[in-house]
């Protein structure tokens, strides 16, 4: 309101030129008392609104019936924290559901639903677990909520550093320090107030591990940070041995675009391997083909605060960790051979993506992925002194197929449940339970799609049949 009142007084100024002095510093002095006046009185923005992200995710705020519950949604939501940034207006909301979540004008870029941690720490923690040598020096390209970086700083390494190009983004991260373990005065960790890409450019340094978890490519000028030239300005800064991952969602992309990034990914890492979280996946790249070494990988993964923080996930266990494995990139060849790159010169994603933001492509590349699922035992180093009679070898292989078992019941489950066939697609999440007990993923996704049932039962009037899926859940 006042930046259009100060260009009124300066057009009343100039139109009245010819006034004499005394009339025309009267006339300034009522604008600017009116400016101020209306600045005083008028409504405070109403933040919770500001940044709800209803233009994002519209059918949050609707019923099933399709009316209107915004108002009602956002009496379930605790503000924790707004900025404005230079670039960026983050904030940080307690949602209805106990979920904390961290918001990029008003988009959610991370929670601490299991979904939301699943994707952020293992970015963080493959590269640090899955490299050859301990790493001795990461990067993170985008602090966010922290929880990336937070784990890459529960490993030993001695310098670690951090690109953002927000700095109003820390405040947002701070409500996030249980989740970061306190990254954020963590002794090692060197802050980047830059450009991620800007910082591979002129930094000049080489790190053991990098992970990039920028803005979901849909986002306005995201798209730089998925194309080949940027790609390989990561692989440029790594130091031999080193490994680098790349978020990689299944939403809000087209199989083309989808498989696009993929496919300009493997351009610069040829032996890229894809990892599944739950809505997103992980392309994981190095400078020589991936081998997982069981007893590093166990070594690395026993340290305290390494199995803390992979423990909240599910994932501390070698071999689980291992079933979230899919494929290596160049097993999928044929699927890619045909589909174009994203490149700085023809950024195709920055154009396409957005196409399918209200679209839900979860269930096409959510398929796709799951026919071309494969077991890493081929890629699996057992330790060397056990000898080919070691029962532990028996053990291991069976404990394996076993936990992938339960993980393509997973995959499945939520697919049916994607595709409308939710009875179903709990039935597969409960039977992937039954096999993996341990597995809380498996758990989670099945007890919140049977509160889901119980409120379609419950809508339906069949109300001893909601209560049968609530206790159930």
């Amino acid at each position: 309101l006042v930046a259009v009142l100060f260009p009124a007084l300066g057009a009343a100024l100039v139109l009245a030129e010819s006034m004499p002095l005394a009339r025309r510093a009267a006339a300034a002095l009522a604008i600017v008392t009116a400016a101020g006046a209306l600045a005083l009185t008028a409504a405070p923005w109403d933040r919770k609104m500001m940044t709800s992200g209803t233009f994002f995710m519209p059918g949050t705020y609707l019923d099933e019936k399709g009316g209107l519950v915004l108002r009602e949604k956002l009496k379930e939501t605790r503000l924790v924290f707004y900025g404005e940034g230079v670039t960026t207006t983050p904030s940080v909301a307690i949602l209805s559901d106990i979920n904390k979540a961290f918001f990029n004008d008003g988009k959610i870029e991370g929670a601490t639903a299991l979904d939301g941690m699943r994707l952020q720490r293992l970015l963080g923690h493959l590269p640090m677990l899955l490299a050859p040598n301990e790493a001795k020096t990461a990067l993170n390209i985008g602090l966010g909520s922290g929880i990336t970086v937070g784990a890459m700083g529960t490993h030993p390494v001695a310098r670690l550093d951090c690109a953002e190009i927000e700095p109003i983004v820390l405040g947002a991260a701070r409500q996030f320090d249980k989740e970061t373990f306190s990254i954020l005065d963590r002794p090692g960790l060197r802050m980047i107030f830059n450009d991620g890409r800007n910082h591979l450019m002129l930094g000049g340094e080489r790190y053991d591990a990098i992970s990039s978890a920028p803005f979901a490519p849909l986002v306005g000028g995201a798209a730089s940070l998925y194309t080949l030239e940027h790609f390989r300005l990561v692989r440029s800064r790594l130091a031999p041995g080193g490994m680098a991952t790349q978020f990689l969602p299944l939403y809000q992309l087209s199989p083309t675009d989808y498989l696009s990034i993929m496919r300009t990914f493997a351009e610069v890492f040829p032996d890229a391997t894809v990892w599944f979280t739950g809505l997103e996946t992980i392309l994981v790249g190095g400078d020589a083909p991936q081998r997982f070494d069981f007893q590093t990988l166990a070594a690395r993964i026993s340290d305290p605060r390494v199995a803390e923080s992979l423990r909240a996930i599910g994932l501390d266990d070698p071999m689980r960790l291992l079933s979230t494995y899919c494929f290596r990139v160049s097993d999928v060849a044929d699927d890619l051979k045909d589909i174009p790159m994203n490149t700085d010169d023809r950024p195709r994603i920055e154009f396409s993506a957005p196409r399918n933001h209200l679209v839900n492509t979860v269930r096409e590349n959510l398929a796709w992925l799951a026919a071309r699922r494969r077991s890493p035992r081929p890629f699996i180093d057992m330790p060397r002194n056990w000898d080919g009679a070691d029962p532990r070898h028996a053990q291991m292989e069976a404990r394996l197929t076993t936990l992938l078992a339960a993980q393509n019941l997973t995959i499945e489950g939520r697919l049916k449940v994607l595709q409308g066939e939710l009875e179903q697609g709990i039935n597969l999440l409960e039977k992937a339970v039954s096999i993996d007990t341990a597995d809380i993923y498996a758990r989670d996704l099945a007890a919140r799609n049977l509160v889901t049932l119980a409120e379609h039962l419950y809508g339906q009037g069949r109300e001893d049949e909601a209560v049968a899926a609530y206790e159930r859940s």
